[in-house]
């Protein structure tokens, strides 16, 4: 009977789950950024035209501020690196995160994954995504930041995008909330959600879902793959080659004996 209900208290749930801001924040607030250029490798690559945080800018699927699942995707086009790119961190904005009941749940930490993954085919979030890289997270509480996360992922010479995604599971039992850092300052490609609970089964543009000004910051840091070794091609002989090859031979050999019978 326990069991019954609290089965029908986590189903009505996630079935009143809807896109909505936190119900926490403060509204005008800016939080850290990132210095473009700044990593651990060569390269920086974002969508982002600034690193702020803001405050009350961001969605999730959620009920009451907890999330259901949550995916958010950035595409790099990867034209630019015809030898791939190597990631060794990604940034990830962070509005606000807090584990545990609200009030209740400081030092606790919450599970977030990111993926990395190479795309092929056809222009996100069509074609074909093969996951060359992965890390999970224990998400501290915190608000306003950008996080950097150590990943090392490969994505190979050829692939047309390099895809990031952000993953964070149901929270609502445990009381997880989670709020992707975002501005409202400028995108060069746009911001993806996926998220079931709130009918969106496939990565879906922000504008699609009517939050246009969520533009979330979603970067990697790198480097641009190397090339492979130069092949140098050696000449081979053909039959021809070799028959000719062997006449003259046998004629240097002759002239030799022949000098040498003349002496």
């Amino acid at each position: 009977m326990v069991g019954a209900l609290a089965l029908g208290l986590l189903a009505s749930a996630s079935w009143g789950a809807t896109f909505s801001a936190s119900p926490t924040g403060v509204a005008g607030q800016v939080g850290s950024r990132v210095a473009e250029g700044a990593g651990c490798g060569s390269t920086f690559l974002t969508r982002s035209s600034s690193q702020s945080i803001a405050a009350l800018n961001s969605i999730s699927c959620n009920t009451g501020g907890l999330h259901t699942d949550n995916s958010y995707f950035r595409a790099y086009d990867m034209s630019g690196y015809p030898d791939g790119f190597d990631v060794c961190e990604v940034q990830i904005g962070i509005e606000s995160a807090a584990a545990g009941a609200p009030g209740v749940g400081a030092g606790i930490t919450q599970p977030m994954t990111v993926n990395v993954y190479s795309n092929t085919g056809s222009a996100f979030p069509g074609g074909t995504l093969t996951l060359v890289g992965t890390a999970a997270v224990d998400l501290a509480d915190q608000a306003l930041t950008v996080l950097t996360v150590p990943l090392a992922a490969s994505v190979p010479a050829g692939a047309l995008e390099m895809v990031l995604e952000v993953f964070t599971p149901n929270g609502q039992t445990a009381g997880h909330s989670f709020f992707m850092g975002s501005n409202n300052l400028g995108e060069s490609a746009p911001s993806y959600l996926q998220a079931p609970a709130c009918g969106a089964v496939v990565p879906t543009p922000t504008g699609a879902l009517g939050f246009a000004n969520m533009q979330i910051v979603l970067n990697a840091s790198g480097d641009p793959g190397i090339g492979g070794p130069s092949i140098i091609e050696i000449p081979t002989l053909g039959s021809w080659g070799v028959v000719l090859l062997g006449m003259a031979l046998a004629g240097a050999a002759f002239l030799v004996l022949r000098r040498r019978s003349a002496v």
